[in-house]
Formats: C-alpha cells, sequence, structure tokens
C-alpha cells in the first residue's frame, strides 16, 4: 500500500511538464515575429542642437561645421565663414546689431532665420529686412524656384519679407493678404502733412492656396527666401521652421537647406549660434574657471574629511559619578515616603525634638509635662504638641502637619540652646 502513495507526486510532475510543453509548442505555431520601426524622441546632440541633422550634412559635403555656444565667440569669427543665428532677437541691440552689420560688410555670410516673432527691429533695420506678414497656407508641399530651380517645400508658417538691397536670388510665393479693417486704416493713415507713414505695419495673413476663387489682379508676389550683397559680405533670410522630421520625405527640405548655408564656389566654414549671448554662471566657470572649481572641490573635501567622524577604537566609558550621602538619604526618605512608612520617617525628628526638651526641662521646673515644655517654648497650641509627640502618624496629611510642628519645636529648641551656656549664663 506504500507504493502508489510514493509514485503520486510524481506522476503529477510529470503532468504538469506535459502541459507546459503543449503550450509553448501551441505558442510557437500560432506566433509570428514581426520587426517594427516606431520613431523615439531625440537624444544626445539632436537633443540641444535642431541642426544637427543639418550640420552632419554640411560636414559630409565637404563644409566644416561646428556649434558656437556663446556670443563671446562671435568677437573672434573670421569674415571668411558663414554664421547662421538660431535666435536673432538676442541681438536685437544696437551694439550687437552694429557688430554683425560691421562683420557682414567685411565679408561675412550671415544667414538670418525668421519667424512669425520677427517683428522690425535693430538687427532687421540694420540689414534692411522688412517682414510683412506670414504664409496661413495649410498645404504641407507647395513649390519654390530657389535658384531656377523647382524646390518642394513645407511653407506653413513662413514669413514674408521685402529687402532693401539689390537681391542676387529670391524665392517669391504668389497668393493675396488678408487685409483687416484695422490693417487698411493703418495703410491709410498719414502724419498730417498729407505723406504716408513709415512706421511698420502689423503682421498680416497671407493665403498661397486658396488661388481658385480670387481674381488675376488681386494676386502679389513675396520673397520668401532671399540672398543679397551687403558690402563686401551676404545675407541670406527665410524662414528654418520647415526644417523639421514633420513629411521630410515629402519634400526638398536637403537641398534647401544646403543652399541657404552655402556660397555658390566657396566653401567657407559654417558656424551655428545656439545658445543664449551669454553662458550661464556654471558653463563660463567650467570653461574659464576649472582651476577654480577644483580648488573649491579639494577644500571642501578636506573640510569634510575634518567634519565627519572616523571609525577607531572606542574610547573608554565615564566612571559612575558616587552618589554623596545627602543624595542617597533623599532617596531613601522617597521611597519610604512612597511606600507610605510614615513613622520610620519622622521618628527621628521626634526623638531628636524630646532629647532637646529634657536638657531645657531644667529651665522651666515649674512645667512638668514635655508637651506643656514644647507648647510654651514656641508659642503653639498644646493640643498641636502632643499630637506631634505620639507615634504613628494616620495619613500623609496628618504626618505632614506633625513634621511641621516638630520643626518648629526643633528651630526654637536650638536656638535657646545656642543663646545660653551650659550653665545658665549667657554667651
Amino acid at each position: 500500500m506504500a507504493k502508489p502513495t510514493r509514485w503520486r507526486p510524481l506522476w503529477g510532475r510529470i503532468g504538469i511538464v506535459a502541459i507546459l510543453v503543449a503550450c509553448g509548442a501551441y505558442i510557437a505555431l500560432h506566433l509570428e515575429w514581426r520587426d517594427e520601426t516606431t520613431r523615439s524622441g531625440f537624444s544626445g546632440e539632436a537633443r540641444h542642437n535642431q541642426y544637427y541633422a543639418g550640420m552632419l550634412l554640411l560636414t559630409q559635403s565637404g563644409y566644416p561645421a561646428k556649434r558656437l555656444d556663446d556670443a563671446i565667440a562671435l568677437d573672434g569669427l573670421s569674415p571668411r565663414s558663414t554664421l547662421l543665428l538660431n535666435s536673432p532677437a538676442l541681438f536685437n541691440n544696437r551694439k550687437q546689431a552694429a557688430k554683425l552689420a560691421r562683420w557682414v560688410r567685411s565679408g561675412g555670410h550671415l544667414v538670418l532665420p525668421l519667424s512669425r516673432r520677427s517683428d522690425p527691429d535693430l538687427l532687421l533695420q540694420a540689414l534692411g529686412v522688412h517682414p510683412l506678414g506670414w504664409n496661413e497656407s495649410s498645404a504641407v508641399r507647395q513649390t519654390l524656384f530657389v535658384e531656377d530651380e523647382p524646390t518642394n517645400v513645407d511653407l506653413r508658417d513662413t514669413v514674408l519679407f521685402n529687402v532693401d538691397s539689390t537681391m542676387e536670388w529670391a524665392a517669391v510665393l504668389s497668393g493675396y493678404f488678408q487685409r483687416s479693417r484695422q490693417a487698411a486704416v493703418d495703410e491709410d493713415e498719414d502724419d498730417g502733412t498729407g505723406r504716408q507713414t513709415d512706421r511698420p505695419l502689423p503682421p498680416r495673413a497671407f493665403h498661397s492656396d486658396k488661388l481658385n476663387s480670387v481674381a488675376r489682379s488681386e494676386l502679389e508676389s513675396h520673397i520668401v527666401y532671399a540672398r543679397w550683397k551687403l558690402g563686401q559680405g551676404h545675407v541670406t533670410a527665410g524662414s528654418f521652421t520647415p526644417f523639421r522630421n514633420v513629411n521630410i520625405e515629402d519634400n526638398d527640405h536637403a537641398n534647401l537647406f544646403m543652399r541657404l548655408m552655402t556660397l555658390p564656389a566657396d566653401k567657407r566654414p559654417v558656424y551655428i549660434a545656439l545658445t543664449a549671448e551669454y553662458p550661464g554662471l556654471g558653463t563660463w566657470l567650467v570653461q574659464h574657471a576649472g582651476e577654480a572649481l577644483i580648488a573649491l572641490a579639494t577644500l571642501l573635501a578636506a573640510l569634510l574629511w575634518r567634519a565627519m567622524p572616523r571609525f577607531g577604537p572606542q574610547l573608554p566609558g565615564i566612571a559612575p559619578k558616587r552618589p554623596g550621602l545627602l543624595e542617597h538619604l533623599g532617596a531613601v526618605g522617597d521611597f519610604l515616603l512612597r511606600e507610605k512608612q510614615y513613622e520610620a520617617l519622622i521618628a527621628p525628628l521626634r526623638e531628636d525634638v524630646v532629647i532637646r526638651l529634657e536638657h531645657l526641662r531644667s529651665r522651666h521646673p515649674e512645667i512638668t509635662s514635655l508637651p506643656a515644655l514644647g507648647a510654651h517654648i514656641a508659642q503653639l497650641d498644646l493640643r498641636d504638641v502632643s499630637l506631634a509627640l505620639t507615634p504613628d502618624p494616620a495619613d500623609a496629611h496628618e504626618f505632614q502637619r506633625r513634621s511641621r510642628t516638630l520643626a518648629v519645636l526643633r528651630k526654637h529648641c536650638s536656638s535657646m540652646q545656642t543663646a545660653f551656656s551650659p550653665e545658665g549664663s549667657r554667651t
């Protein structure tokens, strides 16, 4: 009868293994492996540099490309180079605008991105750029002729502008402006002398994909990308918002980027200014004060080494302080009081008072009893003195009352004993 009991767990294990094998075979026969590609977020240099792909394209095409982290590096920039400003609004002051204009006139090539926030400012005025509005097209692909070559570009939110100088080439877009009533009033407004004011018009929406219902006489052509000469240098302006991954397979963004960033037959190094006008404190310290940071770290390490505890041999323990006699007596008295041993506490005081009263009996021979002698000496009630000289207090209240009476008696007896000599004369 013991064999079936012994083999029963083994058959259970074999059954579980068989079930697992059957499930694995079913999954292997009915599942199909497929490779899927998904787009992930930016990482590394591409997270901080939106022109990273363009820099790789320039490098592979033979143009040295480098990023600039602050405006200090622009001071020593060679005129025989190309500079792309990621944030032109950071140079919207008279000093920076004049410095960039001098650099261009001395032979530099400035690439100026324009956006819907590019209101007329000092930099645009110095370069002769006048924004007119933006394209409100919803089409993801429109065709432009860039240097007489058709180019498919995503022109949504692209800025339209005019230039004061003669252009080397320009890519124009046809459409019409949707003027509001306030914009029409602003166009017709004058300064009181009969001349039209030259103050900048507010940005207006430009439609380039709704031309079927517009009369041919109302169509306009405006610049979206252009290059012109300024002194000995060049300026290239336009919207850089199309250079992104959206619909990149449908447009010629790489070709357009190369045409904007390079000059014909002139392989100049390309620099892209990405960050703010001046670096942050941490970046500046790392770049220019590395020795000071190392010294500070060394000082902090020394202070921590000095202040933090160290593990070593255990210090000897402090010898316990021997309690004094008063502390011992106080502890004994607290213990007897908690245990309600009132007689043990009051008996020594009562015996001391009785002895003192016996010594003073000769001074008052007319008083025969000790309670009466004590009441006479301390001017106390005879009943209180008789009760204090009686043993065994009943409770804590009576104990305190008798102790107070005995303390007064002892005090008066001590004063009388010190005021007279043993022979009875004054000391």
